[in-house]
């Protein structure tokens, strides 16, 4: 069974507003896992996201791209601490996302 830890939020920055897609999807990672380390550090935890190439990155295998931003390497071997796994979970049209856009 699936249960969420944690709820949390916070606004991007001005420099992190120019980062790359797949930055942004990892900066949203890592804050999540920053914020819930208390209850998840020395326990199993899943890692959903919507962004494909994070699963392959952060994954089980972890294979980071030779051209990998130093960012993206630091938050990998951040992560690594951790136990847990990766899973893509396809987002299309969830209500969530419909509230965000509404507000932009």
């Amino acid at each position: 069974m699936e249960k969420p830890i944690a709820f949390a939020s916070r606004l991007l920055m001005d420099i992190e507003k120019r980062y790359a897609a797949i930055n942004k999807e990892a900066l949203a990672i890592m804050f999540g896992v920053s914020k819930s380390a208390q209850c998840s550090y020395g326990r199993c935890f899943m890692l959903k996201t919507d962004h494909k190439p994070l699963e392959r990155i952060f994954g089980n295998n972890r294979e980071l791209p030779k051209l990998a931003t130093n960012r993206l390497m630091r938050w990998a071997l951040i992560l690594g601490n951790y136990e847990y796994s990766v899973e893509y979970a396809r987002l299309v049209g969830t209500p969530w996302r419909m509230r965000c856009r509404a507000f932009q």
